[in-house]
């Protein structure tokens, strides 16, 4: 369930719709929120619409990073404002579109449970639409969804609007069922890879974001060999991998932390190398592909720019170099021309 606190921070062209969190470069979540909430800076290109979850879908294993009630005889559940509806939101992203915003970034700890709340049902798909036909945004990208009764016709949405980038972040965690279970995701191995095969089924060009973890307690090797296979055969766009590190105050923190940390390093090494591969290979596909990149920076000789295929601050970068002047925060077209394992060379192209 999602809520609405009514405060705005303005970075770049991008408004991210979003709550607090926790998570690093290689997790959206806490790359952007360590980029605006703090800080709750304005100007006139990027902007953050503040959401929060008080979904009851919390991870077993990691506390929300949100207030928390006093305590109870019932485990907390992070504190959140009073859910915003639908209307409210795209008043609120109009608004922010007006100054000068070009991109939506949907947040939340549960972004696919916004609705239950306020309607009794998920309204994601809903929310999609409204924004995307009346928020007069460039771009609205979906961060943080959750696998368990992913509401399907947010994906309709995507197919139906253009302004919907292709781009899904989904925190998948582990492929192994068991695990799954333990971890309380609310879906197994065989429904995530039914889901994971929706989505390509349904966008051909989607770029899937994910974050795993490894060392959970009570994970084997030959766990870890299937979740490494996976990783393998899924060939994710974007993937992030955290080593296990118990949390107080979390019901996992009961189960202890018997995977020792070198092995968990050892871990978190393999996947990252597995998946460095395949981002140099996705990448490498993209050359002499042409393709339209919103310009955020510029840092030296290079203007830095992306796809609809990456989010700021976590994900790939398209460096342009700077042989004439670009606006901040424009649109721009360009052609691929050389690739590394986490960013891209480009050509500007002339404007159509």
């Amino acid at each position: 369930m999602l809520s609405c606190s009514k405060w705005s921070t303005v970075h770049g062209s991008t408004a991210a719709i979003m709550p607090t969190g926790v998570g690093a470069r290689s997790s959206p979540l806490g790359a952007l929120l360590s980029a605006t909430v703090p800080s709750c800076r304005r100007s006139s290109r990027r902007s953050t619409l503040g959401l929060a979850s008080t979904s009851g879908t919390s991870c077993w294993h990691t506390s929300s990073g949100l207030p928390r009630r006093p305590p109870s005889r019932r485990p907390s559940h992070p504190v959140a404002p009073s859910p915003l509806p639908i209307d409210e939101l795209v008043d609120e992203a109009k608004r922010l579109v007006a100054e000068g915003v070009k991109e939506l970034i949907l947040i939340a700890q549960d972004t696919t449970y916004y609705g239950l709340d306020l309607y009794g049902r998920r309204c994601l798909g809903d929310l999609l639409n409204r924004l995307a036909t009346e928020s007069g945004a460039q771009w609205i990208r979906l961060h943080y969804t959750y696998p368990a009764s992913f509401p399907l016709d947010a994906i309709e949405a995507m197919q139906r609007h253009s302004n919907i980038c292709n781009y899904i972040d989904i925190p998948l965690q582990h492929i192994n069922s068991r695990l799954l279970h333990s971890m309380q995701r609310g879906v197994d191995r065989e429904q995530t890879l039914q889901l994971l095969q929706h989505f390509r089924d349904c966008l051909p060009e989607v770029s899937i974001r994910t974050t795993l973890i490894v060392g959970y307690p009570g994970e084997t090797e030959t766990e870890f060999d299937e979740l490494k296979q996976f990783v393998a055969e899924a060939r994710f766009d974007r993937m992030g991998c955290f080593a296990y590190s118990p949390e107080e105050g979390t019901p996992a923190e009961a189960l202890g932390d018997p995977v020792p940390e070198e092995e968990k390093q050892r871990r978190v090494d393999e996947l990252m190398a597995l998946q460095q591969s395949i981002s140099l290979q996705k990448n490498e596909a993209r050359v002499g592909r042409e393709y339209r990149v919103l310009v955020d920076r510029r840092e030296g000789d290079y203007y830095i720019a992306r796809t609809e295929f990456d989010s700021p601050e976590v994900d790939d970068e398209v460096l342009i170099p700077a042989s004439r002047r670009l606006a901040i925060g424009s649109f721009q077209r360009v052609r691929i021309t050389q690739a590394m394992e986490h960013d891209l060379m480009a050509e500007l192209l002339p404007a159509r």
